[in-house]
């Protein structure tokens, strides 16, 4: 795993600029506000994704590149995105002449990690934007839920900002029955922003939205603390009584 100490590469690309050893452009050596965290299923590759400048092109002075790095602190994997070529690269130093425009392009940089991942968080080295994550009984649970209903499905939910769980319940004899649980480990479920409604509903004194998505599904969502959660079905399967009910026998992990 490639490591770094962000403070010396600043210093040093300061002072490569100040003496006029080379133009690399403007800003290099300035960590990027990170954006999003993907792992790959194995957990052995992690995407970064930022907002940057255009792709790097060597005979495009108006082209940007990035270096990504990441450092272990405890069971905190740390990632930061470092700018390497800035806007004006290879340009002499005197030349005022150069024009950009003002554009952000979505960027991803990909790191290696030596094994899998298997931490509690990955955090942005400059500070904005942390993802989660939570195992075993660290998971929030349902314990409202009809006989014979199991967990069917579950995996990680990448949509969800800071770090998040989903579960799909069910009994084995039914794949049409069937609700879905999200766990937003630090915010709010993904799926509020896409498809929530204005109608208020509560969930043990806490605030909370309707929704209903395209294909049918309505749903609830609501945030008690730090986590929030969302719940949702077709309405043939539970009626909105039945979700809030539901609702209300989440048992937190710990």
């Amino acid at each position: 795993m490639r490591r770094v100490s962000f403070a010396g590469g600043l210093v040093i690309a300061l002072l490569l600029s100040a003496c006029g050893a080379l133009n690399d452009g403007a800003g290099v050596g300035e960590l990027q506000s990170i954006d999003r965290f993907s792992l790959s299923a194995d957990r052995t590759t992690l995407e970064v994704g930022f907002v940057g400048g255009a792709p790097y092109d060597p005979d495009n002075p108006c082209s940007t590149n990035y270096e990504a790095t990441s450092e272990w602190l405890g069971d905190v994997l740390e990632v930061g995105v470092v700018k390497t070529k800035g806007m004006g690269h290879g340009v002499g130093f005197g030349n005022q002449s150069l024009a950009c425009p003002a554009m952000g392009y979505f960027r991803t940089e990909t790191i290696d990690l030596d094994e899998p991942f298997d931490g509690s968080e990955i955090r942005d080295a400059n500070g904005e934007h942390r993802r989660l994550f939570r195992t075993g009984n660290e998971l929030a649970t349902l314990t409202g839920l009809p006989s014979g209903w199991e967990v069917q499905v579950q995996s990680e939910s990448p949509e969800t900002r800071g770090g998040g769980w989903i579960k799909v319940y069910g009994p084995y004899d039914d794949p049409s029955q069937q609700v879905v649980f999200v766990q937003a480990f630090d915010g709010y479920p993904h799926i509020w922003r896409a498809f929530t409604g204005d109608e208020r509903i509560t969930v043990d004194g806490v605030d909370g939205r309707l929704f209903h998505t395209p294909n049918g599904h309505q749903g609830i969502w609501w945030k008690p603390g730090t986590e929030g959660y969302a719940l949702y079905a077709f309405e043939d399967v539970f009626t909105l009584e039945e979700l809030l009910a539901l609702a209300e026998t989440v048992q937190p992990g710990g």
